[in-house]
Order: structure tokens, then C-alpha cells, then sequence
């Protein structure tokens, strides 16, 4: 054991790290805590704070707004949820450690009068070595991360100044890292492993390699240094790098004026969070996924197989990339009918298998809101779930339903560009047009990195709205050679400004991108466009495109 061990050891009750994750894991997942997700991440707050070395941010506020997703304005003094909620948890630890834990070599509890977790060993359990706890922890290698079933790539969010020694930037610093961990922890697709701000650099390093050493170890580092220019302003630099190679994926900086930084520290984390947000689900997962399958692809991680075969699916939408990534899902489920993410994976496929009859899953709608609903009652505080079920319920015609998931799914990612535009896009498809345009433009003014297909609401919109020139401009900003709305999009506008040999070019991009287009294309048109309406103006440009089908 070393020296590090043997400190660490004594300020977290004789145990390490390795060994309190584990006993939190084993509680969390028991049937005492598992119908109860505030619990969870009541108790998870709690002890990652503690083993974190912040025990004194535990107070009602931070764990209301960190841990329970309470609103900013939340009142300890007026409401007393988090009381309410402290004894329900105490009572839950008693119970676990009555029955399932009491033979387990670690107690975790909470004392009366704070919020601050306790470890000591149950003098009940059978003595064990700590060669004996090791192993233990080792044999069970899918669990030490609380993560046995499907899951995405590893975070660590580092957030660092240099030597900034006046207070607003150290509140500042503090502040963004919380709000960085608070707004990516609802994240299903990737792991958040932990967020970490220090006002020195050199200290922020030797953490980020500790890390880097142990076998928590993380595939991607989220960095955001607070420069000091001395001129009354501070520069924020937040850099997204592969852990591995320290390739930068992307990178951004923000400027803000010394007297504002605390007034506006929450606009300031906002924008950060949503640009986060939207690449974190972007540019490294899909890093992620072909850095797996460029590999043996037999030698995969079984937990990592969903979402890389989902990203790749993303990347090659071909019928062949699609039965493989909903093979790989079904297994999983199979496997494990309470893998959540599995869940929402697989109502995206029947959403897709709907509105493009590939032919792979037979009842994509029914077994698409079966998947939905299991997974918002597996995790109700997913983002991710909900938004899959509200697109259930609208291909199904249950308008109402559908707001109601979407507008629960932005309460909980408020942050998430691809929420907002989702809502909007579905809200446009409902002929709700102008309310829709409105979602739709916040995230296209928000100057964050979008894919191009964005641009088909806008297109449209003033497609529907007979202004053609200013339609085919945002046609051609729909540029992805995996998405068939750019040449159809151009098509239809080319077919109603009467410019024929424009038309047919596009045309022709499109049967090569979507062979069966003239075979079952009205169809696809119509399941994703959901409006008469919209369909009906639509058919009319590919007519006069010179289009001919074969389902009419």
C-alpha cells in the first residue's frame, strides 16, 4: 500500500476510494434504493463530495440545485424538501444495511444534523483483509464504475485558472466547474467521472494524471482555463481532448469584463454548457465510435457496443449499418431488460425504422413506446428518455403527450441545443409554425456548432411559405452526404422556380443517396413530414421536379 493509500485510508473511515464507490454502488442498485432515483443521486452527491475533499459545499442549497435539479431560486428557509429528503435517506440506509448490507465490509451513513456521509467498517460483516476487499472490488471490474450495463466514453471536466488571486475569479472558477458537473452529470450518453477546479494549473495536472493512472480513467478531458488579461476582462479557454493522444477536438473562448464576471457567471455557464452539450454528443462520440470499430470489432466492450454500433449506424445510414445496430440494441436488452439506454437507443431505431421502412423491426411504433416508457421509468430524471418518448407519441398522433415529454425533457436540459431544436421541429410538424421557428431560430442564433441538417426547418418554413429564393439559400446549406433532405430540398425549390436541369442534377444525388426513393419515397415523405399540408406542397415541387412514383 502506499503512502497516498494509507492517507487516504484515514480520512475516509480505514477505506480507499475504490472500495466506498463500490459499497455505493452495491447500495444504489439494491432493491431498496432502486425505484428511487432522488435517493440515488442524493446519496451519489453526497459521497462524491466527500471523497472530492468538499464536504463543505454539502449544505441544503447545493445538494437542492446539484443533486435534485431544484430550481436556482430555491429557498432552504421556506422549503424544506431537502429535511424531508435527508431523513427519507437515512431511514433507506438503515433499512439497506438491516437486511441486503448487513454483511457488507462498509457502512455508509449520514449523521443526524449534517449532510456529510460517514464510512466505517460493520463490525457484523465477516473480517476481511484488505487483500480480500481488493480482490473482491477486482473480480467485479464491470461494477467498480457503477456502470454494468451499456454506457459511452468517460469525461473528466478540468477547470483551472492561472494563479488568479482576487476573489471574483475564484468564485468564478468554482463556480462554472459546479455548474459544468451539475449540467453534464444528467448526461446518460457518457460518463461524467468528475469535474475538478483548482486555482493552480500545476495542481490541476497532477490530478487530471492520477486520473489518468487509475483505472477510472478517462477517454476524454473537457478543459476550461480562466485567463487574468489584467485589463479589467477575463478570457475563458475550454478545450475538448482525447485523454489518450491530447489531440484537441474542438475548441472556444469567451471573453467577460472583470465587474460582470459574478452578475453574469450563470449567462456565462449557460453558453458554455449548451456548446458542451451539443459537441459532447457530437464530435466525441463519434471520435469515440470509430476509434472502437477501426479496431477488432469482436473485442469491443460488451458495454460499449450500443452506442458505438449506434454512432456508426449515424455515420453510414445504410440498411446493412442499421439491422447491425439494432441487433446489437435487441441483444442488450435481452441481456438486461433494465438497460436504460439500450431503451432509448432502440426507440430511436423504431422511430427511424417508421419514418424509413427499412424493413428490420416489425411494429416500430408499439415497440418504440414500449422502449420509451421503460426508460423513463427506469431513469424519470433523463433528458435522453423522455425526448425518445415524445417522439413516440408523436408519430403515434398524441399531440398533447408529446409536449408534455418534450417540455419535461427541456426542464431537465434546459441547456441542450438539440432538445430545443427537437421540440421546435416537432412543434413545426404539428403546424404550430410560428412557435416552432421560434425554438428552432434560438438555437441557430446562438452561434454554437450545429449539424447542417438544421437548416431543413428553416427551408421549410419558407418553402411553405412560397419564397423560394430564400428557401433554396438555406437548401444549400444542407451539405452532409448522409442526409437526403439536401438534395430534396434543392430539388423541390428547383421544380417550382421552373430551372429543370437543376431539378434533375439533384434528382439524380438523391436516387444515389436513397435508391428506393421512387419506390417508397411519398411514404417516407409522409411519415416525416406528419402535415397534409407540408406533404401536399412538398409532392408538388417533386412533381415538378419531373419525379415519378412508383407508390402512388
Amino acid at each position: 500500500m502506499t503512502v497516498d493509500d494509507k492517507k487516504l485510508k484515514n480520512e475516509m473511515g480505514g477505506f480507499i476510494t475504490e472500495q466506498i464507490e463500490f459499497q455505493l454502488d452495491s447500495i444504489t442498485r439494491s432493491s431498496i434504493f432502486k425505484t428511487s432515483i432522488q435517493m440515488q443521486n442524493f446519496l451519489r452527491y453526497i459521497v462524491h463530495k466527500k471523497l472530492l475533499g468538499q464536504e463543505q459545499l454539502l449544505k441544503q442549497y447545493t445538494i437542492a440545485v446539484e443533486a435534485l435539479g431544484q430550481e436556482e431560486d430555491f429557498d432552504p428557509e421556506a422549503n424544506p424538501l431537502i429535511r424531508i429528503e435527508a431523513g427519507r435517506l437515512r431511514k433507506k440506509l438503515t433499512e439497506y444495511y438491516a437486511e441486503i448490507g448487513k454483511n457488507d465490509f462498509c457502512v455508509i451513513s449520514m449523521p443526524v444534523g449534517r449532510y456529510v456521509p460517514k464510512f466505517e467498517k460493520n463490525e457484523n460483516a465477516q473480517a476481511e483483509t484488505d487483500d480480500d476487499i481488493k480482490q473482491e472490488v477486482k473480480s467485479e471490474s464491470t461494477t467498480i464504475d457503477g456502470w454494468k450495463q451499456s454506457c459511452g466514453p468517460r469525461l473528466l471536466v478540468s477547470c483551472f485558472t492561472d494563479h488568479i488571486q482576487n476573489g471574483e475569479g475564484t468564485r468564478l472558477l468554482h463556480y462554472i466547474a459546479d455548474n459544468l458537473a451539475f449540467i453534464l452529470s444528467r448526461f446518460l450518453l457518457f460518463r461524467l467521472m468528475s469535474s475538478i477546479p483548482n486555482v493552480d494549473k500545476e495542481i490541476s495536472t497532477a490530478v487530471i494524471k492520477s486520473y489518468q493512472d487509475s483505472k477510472h480513467k478517462a477517454d476524454y478531458i473537457l478543459s476550461v482555463n480562466i485567463h487574468d488579461l489584467k485589463d479589467d476582462a477575463y478570457q475563458l479557454v475550454a478545450r475538448l481532448i482525447v485523454a489518450d493522444t491530447d489531440e484537441v477536438l474542438w475548441s472556444d473562448s469567451y471573453s467577460l469584463q472583470v465587474n460582470s464576471a459574478v452578475k453574469n457567471q450563470q449567462d456565462i455557464c449557460n453558453k458554455i454548457t449548451a456548446t458542451v452539450a451539443d459537441l459532447l454528443q457530437g464530435v466525441m462520440h463519434v471520435h469515440w465510435a470509430r476509434q472502437l470499430l477501426q479496431n477488432d470489432k469482436k473485442n469491443i466492450d460488451e458495454r460499449y457496443r450500443v452506442l458505438a454500433y449506434y454512432r456508426h449506424y449515424s455515420d453510414h445510414l445504410t440498411d446493412e449499418s442499421f439491422r447491425t445496430a439494432v441487433q446489437v440494441c435487441q441483444h442488450a436488452i435481452e441481456k438486461d431488460a433494465e438497460d436504460v439506454i439500450a431503451h432509448i437507443v432502440y426507440c430511436e431505431y423504431c422511430r427511424q425504422e417508421h419514418v424509413y421502412a427499412r424493413g428490420v423491426i416489425k411494429n416500430p411504433l408499439e415497440k418504440g413506446l414500449k422502449s420509451g416508457q421503460e426508460a423513463t421509468r427506469l431513469r424519470p430524471d433523463s433528458h435522453e428518455a423522455h425526448y425518445v418518448l415524445g417522439q413516440m407519441w408523436f408519430h403515434l398522433g398524441f399531440e398533447k403527450l408529446c409536449i408534455i415529454a418534450f417540455e419535461q425533457s427541456r426542464r431537465l436540459s434546459h441547456h441542450n441545443p438539440q432538445i430545443t431544436f427537437g421540440y421546435g421541429f416537432h412543434l413545426f410538424f404539428m403546424e404550430r409554425w410560428d412557435e416552432a421557428m421560434r425554438y428552432v431560430n434560438q438555437v441557430l442564433e446562438s452561434k454554437l456548432s450545429y449539424p447542417d441538417w438544421y437548416h431543413t426547418l428553416p427551408f421549410l418554413n419558407y418553402y411553405r411559405l412560397g419564397q423560394y429564393d430564400e428557401a433554396l439559400i438555406e437548401a444549400q446549406q444542407i451539405t452532409s452526404p448522409g442526409v437526403f433532405w439536401g438534395p430534396l430540398s434543392r430539388a423541390v425549390v428547383y421544380g417550382q422556380l421552373n430551372q429543370l436541369a437543376l431539378a434533375k442534377s439533384e434528382c439524380d444525388e438523391l436516387f444515389t443517396r436513397y435508391p428506393d426513393f421512387k419506390k417508397n419515397g411519398l411514404k417516407m415523405l409522409k411519415n416525416y413530414l406528419s402535415s397534409t399540408l407540408l406533404f401536399d406542397q412538398v409532392y408538388d415541387g417533386l412533381k415538378k421536379a419531373g419525379i415519378e412514383f412508383k407508390d402512388i
